[in-house]
């Protein structure tokens, strides 16, 4: 039952909450009576509720009252959240003070931000960045401000007053229109989009339409009466009217607002552009990348193709290991024949895009953008490559010493934490995930099974409703909102529908694992139905599916998510923990592939590829092309919608600088291994985080030496070496009542001494990501450790597989394992020798004869004839765990 869908004023929302709430608590009371409790929706095995939970909290505004959807009546999708522009639709405060903040917070929809105001939308082209301080910290922000607008947008009349507020009548996949209507029949609509210079009105009145300016201003050129070129503030503008129509360049102002920086008023109106449009229903104003005419006239063109839907779709190429995406936009002629656009690019597309046809650039917070005439344009993203765990490549020794930690693992009773939110507790999902990985690498059934049957334990707890009091977990549909929300929430999961995706993420990859072992328990038809319900709430794939909005959490056109259900900031909308949106984009994608849904597959490659390829530019300036000069560090912490800050959280405590780097790469994972394909810039963020020096040495020390470990496995080893007796954390298991001792002032505690070890053990022998190396396996990486290569093969399936690498290695892959297929690059001279590191049986091809030299121990010397070329391939875990063993396959050549 939906509550409401109209947002009319708070007291009539309390009143008419309240007369619903009694009016279904009545009619679940007769229904139970006659048919018991009936408020559970089935899903195969698992359950979810559909009747608010008693004592939890559901979506609220910032007064602590229910929040409505603000839409019209003839809205008829499902209900969007996280998005740039959802406090048009999510009003998470009401300042009746300002007149702004019931209609929305500011909307950076880039190259263009606007707010929305009681008279009509507030606009401007922030193009140049400032820093400040932020929590202390010196510069740690920078931002494209909307503080002072440069003109506002209405219709002579229209006051919404304080009672009504700005609705949303419908969106698209990077698109929004947004309506006033002032209930005396004065009705705007203006529709704006991510990357159009343009932003297009309606208006069913014969009210003239009005353009305010507060600042003084030049007239660079008009094309006949109807279309004026205006500079403001540097800023270039075209204002376009129906043909036939006429602007009052000098009208007089009827309403009398402020212009605001900030809060403060600063200046009244200083002139107006005035027409009634010839009779006519439409106008557009549009942000010129310059004052020449011809400029004007080419965006004239253009001026009258209206956006009418924004359209993404994606394609992955298995053979070719390629994701291309492709961005349409619908658009209609209000006049004259022309339905193209002009679109700007984010700097993460037109990198990975051959489109743009122009030579248009804007500024914004993310770069560049540069322009594409047309209705269309694809991206392609090559896929170095995803692997579901790192391979084990360890001595004996090492190895013996990795299973004595998943030995102590086994021996502790309770595996879970106290804190039993969606977050905390999909943390320690996620650290038993890993662990199973780990311990059957090395053989420990007992422990891996252990692992498998507590995270089904937990996992069904939470994907069945209505257990009784004693539940401990349990999921609500919010039919309100269309999203589904997990008991107990934290972090405004509930009550602000913030960070979906970074909590489902770890159930998804507890999910996987178990799928990974047991197939028939992640069918549809038993627990599987629930997880891809989880899927679906953060990132619906499936638009026929109204029940959850089209991609709530990631931004399509941004290439990355927001956190934010309602994205009221003065900043725009964020985004914290990157890599928590690639932990659920990675574990998606294996959801996919060992459940054999090819559709979930390829939309966690699209999330995975994309997100990161925004994390590179934008949190990362990996090309040093996007950080203003004035923004004096390596990376971001947070990005928002006119900026980043260096701040995580946002808490005192989460001003150290081991918090600032390590949020965006916990958990650390083996799909974290996308940054490690620039070692030297994982060096230079290191190496900012310990000039810094705010908490680096006791705070979070094994991230920091897993960050560590992706340019210099051999000083992270030796730093964590040198804080722990023997290697080793056995004494300090997070677990024990001591949770919050000095074992946590080293360590993220859902990142397990096990982990860690395995993790810098195994990069120091597997090398560096070799990036430049893909396959067309769905699941490889490649390592490169000096003249030795590590092809790493992940193949679910039950038949073996044959990989082409795009250098030419040719591997051929077992069924129902991870693989690693081991190349020795060298080329000897006579006399020259190789030195194993590891004891492997061996059979030595020489110049077509066969020479046995039977078992060879670490570090021994084997001399080799000149010409000769070593490849060694590892039938590594054939099943996962199994002994290394090898065989040298090749001989004469490269």
């Amino acid at each position: 039952m939906k509550r409401s869908n109209n947002w009319r004023g708070q007291n009539e929302i309390l009143t008419t909450q309240s007369i619903t709430r009694c009016c279904c608590f009545l009619f679940i009371g007769l229904l139970f009576l006659q048919i018991g409790f009936a408020q559970e929706q089935m899903v195969g095995n698992g359950s979810y509720n559909l009747s608010p939970p008693t004592g939890q909290n559901v979506p609220q505004d910032g007064t602590g009252q229910e929040a409505f959807p603000v839409v019209t009546s003839n809205f008829n999708q499902p209900i969007q959240t996280n998005d740039w522009w959802t406090t048009l639709l999510y009003k998470y405060t009401q300042n009746q003070t300002f007149n702004w903040e019931i209609h929305s917070w500011k909307l950076y929809a880039h190259p263009l931000a606007a707010l929305a105001t009681r008279y009509g939308l507030d606009i401007r082209y922030p193009n140049v960045p400032s820093v400040s301080d932020y929590y202390g910290m010196t510069n740690a922000k920078y931002q494209y401000p909307l503080d002072i607008k440069d003109f506002s947008v209405g219709i002579e009349n229209m006051d919404l007053g304080t009672t009504d507020t700005c609705k949303v009548e419908a969106y698209g996949d990077w698109h929004v229109k947004m309506v006033w209507d002032d209930q005396a029949g004065h009705e705007l609509k203006a529709t704006m989009a991510h990357g159009s210079p343009y932003i297009f009105f309606e208006k069913n009145s014969s009210d003239s339409a009005y353009v305010r300016l507060f600042f003084s201003h030049s007239i660079d050129h008009m094309i006949g009466t109807n279309i004026i070129g205006f500079t403001t503030q540097g800023h270039h503008y075209g204002l376009f009217a129906p043909s036939g129509s006429s602007w009052n360049t000098n009208a007089a102002i009827e309403q009398d607002e402020n212009a605001f920086v900030g809060n403060a008023p600063i200046m009244q109106y200083r002139a107006a552009f005035k027409s009634d449009l010839n009779g006519g229903d439409y106008f557009t104003i549009a942000i010129l990348p310059d004052n020449s005419l011809a400029t004007l006239q080419n965006f004239a063109q253009h001026a009258f193709s209206f956006i009418e839907d924004t359209n993404v779709s994606w394609n992955y190429d298995e053979i070719n290991a390629e994701l291309t995406t492709t961005f349409s936009t619908t658009c209609i002629a209000k006049e004259g024949t022309s339905t193209d656009t002009y679109q700007a690019l984010y700097r993460h597309q037109w990198l990975n895009s051959t489109d743009v046809n122009s030579s248009y650039e804007y500024d914004s917070p993310r770069g560049s953008m540069k322009v594409v005439e047309g209705n269309s344009f694809t991206t392609v993203l090559k896929n170095n490559g995803i692997i579901p765990a790192i391979p084990k490549v360890l001595s004996t020794a090492r190895k013996a010493e990795l299973y004595q930690f998943i030995e102590d693992e086994f021996q502790v009773v309770n595996t879970y934490v106290t804190q039993e939110d969606t977050y905390w507790m999909g943390k320690r999902l996620g650290r038993q995930a890993d662990l199973i990985q780990i311990a059957h690498q090395v053989g420990h059934t007992a422990a891996r099974d252990k692992f498998i049957a507590d995270l089904k334990v937990e996992l069904e707890d939470w994907f069945t409703a209505l257990d009784g009091e004693t539940d401990r977990g349990y999921f609500y549909y919010d039919d309100n909102w269309n999203t589904l929300i997990g008991y107990p929430a934290s972090f405004g999961a509930d009550i602000r529908i913030t960070d979906h995706h970074f909590h489902y993420g770890y159930f998804i990859k507890a999910a996987a694992t178990i799928a990974q072992f047991d197939p028939a328990w992640a069918a549809s038809s038993a627990w599987g139905g629930m997880l891809e319900l989880l899927i679906k709430d953060a990132n619906n794939w499936d638009k026929s599916d109204t029940q959850f909005p089209f991609l709530r959490c990631f931004d399509a056109y941004a290439g990355h998510s927001w956190a934010s259900g309602h994205g009221s900031s003065h900043w725009g909308n964020d985004q914290e923990s990157s890599s928590e949106a690639m932990n659920f984009a990675a574990y998606t994608f294996f959801w996919g592939l060992e459940t054999e849904n090819t559709t979930i597959r390829d939309l966690g490659i699209y999330l995975y590829l994309t997100e990161a390829s925004a994390i590179e530019q934008y949190w990362l300036d990996q090309d040093e092309a996007v950080f203003p000069s004035i923004y004096p560090y390596e990376t971001a912490t947070r990005i928002w919608g006119n900026g980043v800050d260096k701040i995580a959280g946002g808490e005192p405590w989460e001003m150290e600088s081991a918090y600032q780097i390590g949020i965006n790469t916990i958990p650390i994972e083996a799909p974290l291994l996308y940054l490690g394909k620039r070692p030297d810039l994982m060096e230079t963020i290191h190496s900012e985080a310990t000039t810094l020096n705010t908490g680096i040495g006791n705070t979070w020390e094994d991230v920091m030496w897993s960050i560590q470990a992706l340019y210099n496995p051999n000083l992270a080893i030796a730093d964590y070496e040198a804080h722990t007796s023997s290697g080793a954390y056995t004494t300090n298991v997070p677990w024990l009542p001591n949770v919050w001792g000095i074992y946590n002032d080293f360590s993220d505690y859902s990142y397990a001494p096990a982990q860690l070890y395995h993790w810098l053990y195994s990069l120091d022998s597997l090398g560096q990501v070799d990036a430049s190396v893909c396959s067309d396996a769905l699941s490889s990486l490649v390592f490169k450790n000096g003249n030795v290569q590590h092809y790493c093969v992940y193949n679910p399936s039950s038949m073996p597989i044959t990989v082409n690498f795009s250098d030419g290695e040719i591997v051929n892959v077992p069924s129902d394992t991870l693989y690693l297929h081991r190349k020795d690059n060298l080329v000897c001279d006579n006399g020259s020798s190789f030195i194993l590191d590891e004891t492997m049986p061996l059979g030595l091809y020489q110049a077509g004869t066969i020479s046995t030299l039977g078992t060879i121990s670490t570090d021994t010397n084997v001399d080799l004839e000149a010409g000769i070329s070593i490849e060694l391939n590892s039938g590594f875990c054939v099943p996962m765990g199994s002994e290394f063993s090898a065989e040298i396959l090749d001989c004469g050549g490269n």
